[in-house]
């Protein structure tokens, strides 16, 4: 008969979640835990948050239990406990001891006094709240300031490796979690314009350090100011006070650029400093958020839950002219590179299904915008031709999306029977199915490079949960199907041109 244990198994997440609620049959591990610790006797009462079992034990200490499943995570916690006591202007546990016990980790730790911050927080003066962050700022900084062998362990040995296991099941990994594809759709290009450098020194990092949960305005007033413990403080400030705040910005970039001698002085006007309307600035925010790669998340993140009545009421509606100023710029731009791959005589080298369809479209292209060995410069008259010739040719990173609207598999029927008849719905692109894709080189390098991404996840798929595994193996071998066929169009293409 197999040995009974006090604690339950819980080496997998399965099992741990399946448990973790459950104090009838963590207590009695707990109580024996606490035993073996010297510590018989003592008051043992769980704390009610956390992701993981802590508990009170006495009134001078605490005891956190990780299950099997996260192990890590109790090697992690230890070593940083160990590596910040006493290196940081506030308070940090000391570790009693630490061990594992049944098959769980456990770190048994000094109990600091005090009240929780988001239990004190309400309670407190202006000035206190103004002295605090100050306090949290000055530790924030010694923690990122540490360096010690200790902190060398931890992470994964190859760093360079795990941002590409990261990077290649980020969408998987949040289509799982149930995010819009509205978003999904956007995640790689935002992952691109972020770069990693790996020789930069690692530092520790932290969790919940943020605002009031009750407070969320973009222009609300700052916990330190004077109006913000009158009645309804949670509101925005009024234009005047914002204008103020503005041209204090304004002020504070010019002499920081000033005293440090930086090219990046916001330009007077008439030799004054323009005076910014809170229009103007939400407009402008906007707009260059929305022009960034990722921008439409970045916006989403920036706004929160206003992101319908502000970033999209700025960047995406018609009311406010910006959608229609954005899709001209858009408009202008992609006519700038179909003229470009005419030039370069590019559509001559598409594959895919559509390959054929978009030659035809871009040579017709061609020759209504007067292409004669001369190049479109004028751009007024570019966005004339876009207007009244536009080939409905998309280029995109993985795909050149020639669209019709009678094979589009975007096309998505509205409440009137008509769907996206002008143009693709990019957050719905299926590029492996449908029969509008033609394909570029950079395309055709791009699927290629994404498929290397995920070999190169699954070459570590131990560590992979196994629906995150099979997801991955399915859409590799999608993709490499999809890359080897019409990668032998491009060679026989290649070769017939030789030819």
């Amino acid at each position: 008969m197999a040995n009974q244990t006090l604690l339950p198994p819980a080496d997998t997440l399965e099992r741990y979640l399946a448990v973790r609620a459950d104090q009838a049959r963590l207590q009695p591990g707990v109580t024996a835990l606490c035993e073996r610790l010297g510590l018989r006797g003592a008051d043992i009462v769980r704390f009610a948050d956390g992701s993981l079992p802590v508990y009170a034990v006495g009134h001078n200490r605490v005891l956190k239990l990780y299950p099997g499943a996260f192990h890590d995570s109790y090697q992690v916690e230890h070593r940083v406990l160990e590596a910040i006591h006493q290196r940081l202007p506030i308070p940090t546990p000391g570790v009693e001891h630490a061990g594992e016990f049944e098959g769980w980790g456990y770190l048994l730790m000094e109990r600091l006094g005090g009240q929780p911050l988001t239990t004190a927080w309400p309670h407190l003066s202006a000035a206190q709240r103004q002295r605090l962050a100050g306090q949290l700022g000055e530790a924030l900084a010694a923690l990122h300031a540490i360096t010690t062998p200790e902190l060398d362990a931890l992470g994964p040995p190859d760093w360079d490796e795990f941002l590409a296991q990261q990077r290649a099941s980020c969408v998987d990994r949040q289509r799982a979690a149930g995010l819009d594809p509205t978003w999904l759709e956007q995640i790689p290009a935002f992952l691109d314009s972020v770069t990693l450098d790996p020789a930069l020194r690692p530092v520790l990092l932290h969790t919940e350090v943020m605002q009031p949960p009750d407070q969320d305005l973009l222009f609300a007033h700052l916990p330190g100011s004077a109006r913000f413990h009158r009645e309804r403080a949670n509101q925005a400030k009024t234009t005047k006070q914002t204008r103020r705040d503005l041209a204090a910005f304004v002020d504070g970039i010019n002499a920081c650029c000033d005293i440090h001698g930086l090219p990046d002085r916001i330009p007077l006007v008439a030799g004054q400093r323009w005076h910014l309307t809170t229009s103007q600035f939400r407009r402008t925010l906007a707009w260059f958020i929305a022009r960034r790669p990722g921008g439409v998340i970045a916006g989403a993140i920036a706004y929160r839950h206003h992101r319908a009545q502000v970033f999209e009421g700025y960047a995406g509606t018609s009311r406010s002219g910006f959608r229609a100023e954005v899709e001209a710029e858009e408009a202008l731009e992609r006519g700038e590179r179909l003229l470009a791959m005419v030039e370069g005589y590019e559509h001559q080298q598409l594959v895919g299904p559509a390959a054929q369809e978009a030659k035809a479209r871009l040579e017709e292209f061609g020759r209504q915008a007067g292409f004669a060995g001369l190049v479109v410069t004028d751009e007024r008259r570019l966005q004339l031709i876009m207007r009244r010739h536009d080939p409905n040719i998309h280029p995109g990173k993985f795909v050149t999306c020639i669209h019709n609207p009678d094979k589009a598999l975007c096309w998505r029927p509205q409440g009137n029977g008509q769907g996206n008849r002008q143009g693709p719905v990019l957050a719905d692109c299926k590029p492996l199915a449908c029969r509008n894709v033609a394909l570029t080189t950079a395309n055709l390098t791009a699927w290629r490079e994404h498929l290397a991404r995920l070999n190169q996840a699954l070459s570590s798929a131990e560590v992979l949960a196994p629906y995150l595994r099979h997801r991955l193996a399915e859409q590799r071998d999608q993709v490499a199907r999809f890359v080897d066929e019409n990668g032998h169009r491009e060679t026989d293409h290649t070769a017939d041109e030789s030819a």
